[in-house]
């Protein structure tokens, strides 16, 4: 979505699609204040993670992300239990 930032896109997003259609997101932004991550929920992300950014912390948020096929109820997953098609974006 050009021209858009992670708010607009992530607003766009949630009217586009459906819950078990929608991609999940997450912020990674430099605006840390409590304001800003205030803003990132209400546009629909799932998370908000501030620059710099904690290794450990992302990645904790990316494995409590449930698939996309797990939320349309076809299964996906392989034997780690880490679903196959999911979209996760990161802005």
């Amino acid at each position: 979505m050009p021209r858009s930032d992670g708010i607009e896109t992530s607003i766009e997003l949630h009217k586009r699609y459906n819950d078990m259609e929608r991609p999940t997101i997450i912020a990674l932004t430099a605006n840390a204040t409590a304001s800003d991550k205030e803003k990132c929920m209400q546009a629909g992300m799932l998370s908000h993670i501030a620059k710099p950014i904690n290794p450990n912390e992302l990645a904790a948020q990316l494995m409590s992300i449930k698939p996309l096929a797990s939320r349309r109820g076809s299964g996906g997953s392989n034997d780690d239990g880490v679903g196959g098609g999911e979209e996760v974006m990161v802005m």
